[in-house]
């Protein structure tokens, strides 16, 4: 065994080792690195809670969604007769303006209609005219029946008077017999035919030509054939921007045929599905404002004009079947829908663009008001849990 083995497994005196462990004064600087910490960290807290407090305070009033889409209205224009197309007035993407030309039809066959109407008009005008001259003539025809039954009248009584006086001959008596028979049915007969042209005339010999029935059936037609006349040019019924124009001319449509559409550009509106926990302090009227995504730097002022009286679910195709075995509570939405206030200057907005909608609900909430609602929670269990406890 070397010395150095010797050096190695020599134990160590223990006053050796005390004296090697004594000089640690670092303790002290350590001690107060803590207590700066501690004095620095001490206001931090008050700090936390003022700032959670305010928080309650001041947030809880906005309410606010992703889910929320730029809508507006979008017309189908479609064809109101048919025939084929002479002339397609507008583009893909074109902005019109209410009122301006889309289309038009051939309209050769509705003019022929037209005037066909007008003659049929025509002919009823002067068949009602022929009505009342034939009340009329009926009139002088009655009266002359009149005069002729009392004529054939006395002729009878001449012969009854002759007969009596045995100057009369039978032949004369049967003669006048019949003749005033005769009159008497001709009389029968013209009351007949003037009572029927009063009829036609509807009882009214001073019936306006166009206030009889024919006569309004003719305007009918002819009015209806001049508005299918009209319906061959389509106009545009509201500003806004027409879009999947694929038209031709000379292109046959039937009456109903979808042309095109016509997205709406002067009535939009946002439409945001809330959660049913968002509604509980939203209601109409309330200020809010949106941001487009497309435009992040700008806000638009909007207001809640209205809120769905049902949950988007009710109105889907196949509503959820929520008494099955097998339920899970889902929270709903509930369609909301938001003014557009645009300004001069600001970009513009296409249907179906996503914004984020806020609310003010100008819900007022406090710190106090939280511990009196912690404070009743409590009061409410202990009585209903452990009302014999005391404290």
């Amino acid at each position: 065994m070397n010395e150095t083995s010797a050096k190695k497994t020599k134990p160590m005196d223990p006053i050796a080792v005390t004296k090697q462990k004594e000089p640690e004064p670092a303790a002290k600087p350590r001690t107060l690195k803590k207590w700066i910490r501690r004095i620095l960290l001490a206001p931090l807290i008050p700090l936390l809670v003022l700032a959670g407090a305010w928080a309650y305070e001041n947030t809880g009033r906005i309410v606010s969604t992703e889910n929320a889409y730029v809508k507006t209205n979008i017309t189908p224009i479609t064809s109101i007769v048919t025939g084929p197309v002479a002339e397609v007035a507008v583009r893909e993407n074109q902005l019109v303006q209410a009122g301006d030309l889309l289309f038009r039809v051939n309209p050769d066959q509705f003019v022929y209609a037209l005037e066909a109407a007008e003659a049929d008009l025509a002919t009823a005008r002067i068949a009602v005219d022929g009505l009342k001259s034939d009340f009329r003539q009926y009139g002088v025809e009655l009266k002359e029946a009149r005069e002729r039954v009392l004529f054939n009248q006395l002729k009878l009584d001449r012969q009854k008077t002759l007969e009596s006086k045995k100057f009369g001959r039978r032949a004369l008596m049967e003669e006048a017999q019949y003749n005033l028979a005769a009159a008497r049915q001709h009389e029968i007969a013209i009351r007949e035919r003037r009572r029927k042209a009063l009829i036609s005339l509807q009882g009214d010999t001073n019936l306006p030509v166009d206030e009889h029935p024919s006569v309004k059936e003719k305007i009918a037609l002819q009015n209806r054939a001049a508005s299918h006349l009209q319906d061959t040019r389509i106009y545009a019924p509201v500003d806004g921007i027409v879009t999947n124009v694929n038209l031709r001319t000379s292109e046959y449509l039937e009456a109903g045929d979808p042309v095109f559409s016509l997205v709406e550009t002067s009535n939009m509106w946002i439409e945001a599905n809330l959660k049913e926990t968002q509604l509980t302090h939203v209601a109409l009227g309330q200020d809010a404002e949106f941001v487009a995504d497309s435009y992040p730097d700008v806000v638009w002022p909007s207001r809640v004009t209205t809120i769905s009286p049902a949950t988007g679910a009710e109105f889907a195709l196949l509503p959820a079947q929520n008494a099955s075995g097998n339920w899970v509570k889902v929270v709903q939405r509930v369609p909301v829908r938001f003014s557009v206030e645009s300004k001069p200057g600001m970009p513009e907005l296409r249907a179906g663009m996503t914004v984020t909608v806020s609310i003010d609900t100008q819900r007022q909430r406090t710190v106090a008001g939280l511990w009196q609602d912690v404070v009743a929670t409590y009061q409410s269990l202990k009585e209903k849990y452990f009302p014999d406890l005391t404290f």
